[in-house]
């Protein structure tokens, strides 16, 4: 089978990687057999993770463009994984690598990179520490995992009948930018900025971090506690329509040139409405243009749509308000526990 080395999951298989495709050519004669144990990485993305052991026992084939070493038997491969994994060794990548914008680093520069290391029966004992505590971080993800599945699901089977309201009966639209970027440099309005880094669905961000600029970065205006930002339009039609609540809610990946319209709720029920599948569902089908070009939704569309609200809404928004509220304490767990790795990571493998 073909593998790809990812950043955060190591070795995957390219049909999941790629949406059930491998992007195997038709000569695979260059390609590399890997074995349980050997360690692979890309020589392009080593400085942001993409650096991994195999460890299924049956071999896969990998690209020829990825860099392939094993360890000597004085190391122990759990052990060299940890350490390959620390800040001092990125470190060590970047200053090693080659290039300008993106840093290569092929074998012969990453074989000159020295460490020290202890006694096998050391790294032993390091490597099984440190693998409990992986362990104990992949349980909480998934405890993170299923609470976010089933507030997802409450969602979807409570806003899926009840009584009939319109989307523009729940709140109203208080700003709405311009759809052109020729409109917005013109009427200097400006676009939506999230000051935070790596900004994905379902992370917490504070809400000091998000602002309005205008065309000069001036004229900066927080947002309120509950507002709901809508993708208004973006070169990428999957992305469109997602919506955010803040300071506690879904937070959709945006930079500047993404155009985005604040509404703002009067009923508790659509900030719960705008993280089902059905609401998702109305977004795409309002969507005008794409097929490459910006894909485009306007207000009228999205304040005309109709959804159910569950006769019993009170109690349903209390139940996912809690729900909602777990999560954010689980997250906070997860956050404590991968800096405690982190720093175990910097202090033993010095």
């Amino acid at each position: 089978p073909m593998y790809s080395v990812t950043n955060n999951r190591g070795f995957v298989p390219q049909s999941e990687q790629f949406e059930d495709r491998e992007m195997m050519g038709e000569d695979i004669k260059a390609y590399k057999i890997i074995h349980e144990g050997d360690f692979a990485y890309n020589p392009a993305r080593i400085n942001v993770g993409s650096i991994a052991k195999y460890s299924k026992k049956d071999p896969c084939m990998i690209s020829s463009l990825y860099v392939c070493f094993k360890t000597h038997s004085n190391i122990d491969k759990e052990w060299m994984m940890q350490l390959l994994k620390t800040p001092k060794m990125n470190f060590y990548y970047n200053v090693n690598g080659e290039g300008g914008v993106r840093v290569y680093l092929f074998y012969p520069n990453f074989a000159r990179i020295r460490t020290s290391y202890p006694s096998l029966v050391e790294q032993q004992k390091i490597a099984a520490f440190l693998r409990l505590l992986d362990q104990r971080i992949e349980t909480q993800k998934k405890i993170i995992e299923d609470l976010k599945k089933l507030k997802r699901a409450i969602c979807d089977n409570c806003f899926s009948n009840g009584t009939k309201v319109k989307f523009g009966d729940l709140g109203s639209f208080i700003r709405g930018l311009s759809y052109s970027t020729d409109e917005v440099q013109e009427s200097g309005k400006g676009t939506m900025v999230l000051r935070s880094n790596n900004i994905e669905n379902g992370e917490e961000v504070n809400m000091d971090e998000l602002v309005w600029v205008s065309k000069g970065l001036e004229d900066k205006q927080k947002l309120q506690y509950g507002d709901i930002v809508i993708c208004m339009a973006n070169g990428s039609s999957p992305l469109v329509g997602k919506a955010s609540h803040f300071p506690r809610g879904y937070v959709r990946d945006a930079t500047v040139g993404a155009f985005c319209g604040i509404f703002r709720p009067l009923s508790p029920a659509a900030k719960w409405l705008v993280q089902t599948k059905m609401y998702r569902k109305y977004m795409h089908q309002s969507i005008q243009g794409g097929n490459g070009a910006i894909a485009n939704i306007y207000p009228q569309d999205i304040l005309s749509m109709t959804f159910c609200i569950p006769n019993n809404l009170n109690s349903v928004t209390d139940a996912l308000e809690l729900l909602h509220e777990r999560i954010i304490t689980e997250a906070e767990i997860l956050k404590l526990q991968l800096s405690v790795k982190q720093h175990l990571l910097s202090q033993m493998f010095i």
